[in-house]
């Protein structure tokens, strides 16, 4: 067990450009986002398994691009399966990357800490499939995939234009000064909501009507219930089948937006749930504005249902890879 000096001040190293037998213990990697980028879509599969056999003994930082000049985010999920430790992000914008983000660490209280997979702990086997991939073995695809139905029933209270502010979690306040719930204008009338549910991390992540046939990353999205923000019903939706490689890696987006305006859809509240996380019934999914402040008494009422394990889908005729969950 090495020592808390050693923990504190760690020596730089690249996993990059070295042997299976050169990686050493106890340090640190710290790589921008590009780059790492680079090194997971690599075609023979070898840097991401051995860059992983790194992470179960080394500490591993990304960080975002400089050109990221507007502060946005990038996808997180990618680096966590590959068992980086840190991904610092771009906390004073609230995007999509960021609420599936504060989604992942729900898992564990939101204390800022979660354990990685069992699969990402076993060095000695990770390091067996990383020598047998600089072999020439290719990496696949897993056969199966977790399947979950979940059906949006109805909604309760959700925010209209001009209502009361909702309120930030006391860490929120205290660690984020500036940070303000957002302000709905007045003025825009009733909303016409409409449900929209995308899943993120791990190798296949997708939210469809027929899980047979579902690409990876695609998002589901109901029918707008007309004017009606106080009890809006979902009645004859057969709702949306989530199918993940990797539970304990993905994240469910439950979004509600307004429909009733065609040029651009307004964020009405949303809940990222960790994929593991989620139990079959009927379920009450409590939701947030787009800068993660609860909204006190909006709701939605979900029914879950297991589904078992589906086959992979095929990938196209035109004999791409299948991109990595959650990547736009």
């Amino acid at each position: 067990m090495p020592s808390a000096s050693v923990l504190l001040a760690t020596k730089e190293e690249s996993p990059f450009g070295v042997g299976i037998e050169d990686l050493s213990d106890c340090n640190s990697f710290t790589i921008r986002e590009s780059k790492a980028h680079r090194h997971l879509l690599q075609d023979d599969h070898s840097l991401p398994l051995l860059w992983s056999s790194f992470n179960c003994k080394n500490l591993t930082r990304v960080y975002p691009d400089a050109r990221r000049v507007k502060s946005s985010n990038y996808n997180p999920f990618p680096f966590w399966a590959a068992g980086a430790q840190l991904c610092a992000l771009n906390y004073q914008t609230s995007d999509r990357e960021l609420q599936c983000a504060r989604g992942f660490f729900r898992a564990n209280g939101g204390c800022g800490y979660v354990l990685k997979p069992s699969a990402l702990l076993a060095g000695a086997a990770r390091r067996r499939d990383a020598e047998a991939l600089l072999a020439g073995a290719s990496r696949e695809m897993p056969a199966t995939l977790r399947k979950i139905r979940l059906t949006p029933l109805c909604g309760f209270l959700l925010p209209k234009s001009g209502e009361a502010q909702p309120s930030l979690d006391a860490w929120a306040a205290a660690s984020l000064p500036l940070h303000r719930p957002e302000n709905f204008e007045r003025g825009r009338g009733v909303a016409s909501p409409v449900v929209s549910l995308e899943v993120v991390g791990g190798d296949f992540a997708a939210a469809c009507t027929d899980a047979r046939s579902c690409a990876n990353g695609e998002s589901w999205q109901s029918e707008a219930v007309s004017k009606n923000g106080f009890n809006p019903v979902w009645s004859g939706q057969h709702g949306c089948e989530i199918v993940v490689s990797d539970r304990q890696l993905a994240v469910v987006r439950i979004a509600v937006y307004d429909g009733s305006r065609r040029q651009e859809h307004r964020l009405l509240g949303y809940a990222a749930l960790p994929c593991h996380a989620l139990r079959p019934g009927v379920r009450t999914v409590l939701l947030q504005d787009s800068h993660g402040a609860r909204l006190p008494f909006s709701r939605l009422l979900v029914l879950l249902e297991e589904g078992g394990t589906v086959p992979m889908p095929q990938p196209p005729k035109g004999g791409k890879a299948l991109p990595v969950a959650g990547e736009r």
